[in-house]
């Protein structure tokens, strides 16, 4: 064995190194990244809200979408039962450009496609299915809601004229139901209601823009579903609106002169028919024994014109014979 000299022996040297190793590199990457996905998840939720519905039919989490005018808004969730399974219970996240809607008075309801005889509402629902509309409202910020059953009556408001008809009953009328002025379509109903005394039936109506001016404070309105035949010995009288009217009912009415412009929910009456508007003059006339007059509502006639039509003929008080009522028109009047 040979001996070595411990002085020739050399110290190692340790050096750290000063870099740094790319698994930390990767890492802090990853927080990095994780911490701006969960910003922009938050920042992207915008505000989570709760509508309550009394039905959950055509709502899908994650699917059902919340529009304001066509604009999406927001999007359903989750949904489930609420606690006193008495109702439906949503949750919905409204995006953040969107939240200064969510106010005291704001108002949301299911879109859905409804057919009837006078046509299809909401076809964009039946393209794209049901979707939750909303109305902004005021007052202070809110987040839990109850979704009302039917749109608000102003959630379309096209700046059509509103108003209202007092009726003793709905007869053919509905939703959808035209409204006409000398035959062309101006307006529909699109309301109806029990009065509040539960006497009558009051009909609300909105008169297109365009239109709204034929309306006046001296119109009369009168029903004319259906087909009005009168059937006598002297023949078949038959008088139709239109079609669409007999399938779907309708109002017709129209505005002597003299009127002011009608007032937004004004009331007025709902007359069975034309022939009790009173539109023109009433008149009663004391007939002979022998008049011979088979129909009712026969027409008056002036030197071959049409200026007046009787509204049914009765015995007079003593029923010692019989008297006819009438109405002429206004330009008749000096006939």
């Amino acid at each position: 064995m040979s001996n070595v000299d411990d002085s020739q022996v050399t110290e190692p040297t340790v050096k750290k190194d000063r870099g740094i190793s790319p698994l930390w590199i990767f890492t802090l990457l990853a927080f990095v990244l994780a911490g701006w996905l969960l910003y922009r998840s938050v920042s992207e939720a915008g505000e989570r809200i709760q509508i309550y519905f009394t039905d959950a039919q055509g709502i899908q989490a994650g699917r059902t979408t919340i529009r304001y005018q066509g604009l999406e808004v927001g999007m359903i969730r989750r949904v489930t039962l609420s606690d006193d399974l008495k109702s439906i219970y949503a949750e919905a996240d409204i995006y953040p450009e969107a939240t200064k809607i969510l106010r005291q008075n704001t108002v949301f309801w299911v879109v859905r496609p409804k057919a009837s005889i006078t046509g299809i509402s909401g076809l964009d629902a039946l393209v794209s299915g049901n979707y939750i509309a909303v109305q902004p409202g005021s007052g202070a910020d809110r987040t839990t809601f109850i979704a009302a059953d039917e749109p608000p009556k102003d959630a379309f408001d096209d700046d059509s004229l509103h108003i209202q008809l007092e009726a003793p009953d709905l007869g053919s009328l509905s939703i959808g139901s035209g409204v006409y002025f000398k035959k062309i379509l101006v307006g529909e109903v699109y309301d109806y209601q029990l009065n509040k005394d539960k006497s009558g039936v009051t009909l609300s109506l909105k008169v297109k823009k365009e239109h709204a001016n034929l309306v006046t404070s001296a119109s009369k309105f009168w029903n004319v579903s259906g087909i009005n035949a009168d059937i006598s010995l002297n023949g078949l009288d038959v008088k139709v609106e239109n079609l669409a009217s007999v399938i779907a009912g309708g109002i017709a009415f129209d505005s002597p002169e003299g009127g002011k412009p009608a007032e937004e929910l004004q009331t007025f009456k709902l007359h069975k028919s034309i022939n009790d508007t009173d539109r023109g003059i009433s008149v009663t006339l004391n007939l002979p024994a022998d008049h011979g007059i088979k129909n009712a509502h026969s027409a008056i006639l002036y030197q071959g014109l049409e200026v007046g039509r009787l509204n049914g003929i009765n015995f007079n008080d003593s029923f010692s014979g019989t008297v006819a009522t009438a109405t002429s028109t206004q330009k008749w009047r000096g006939c």
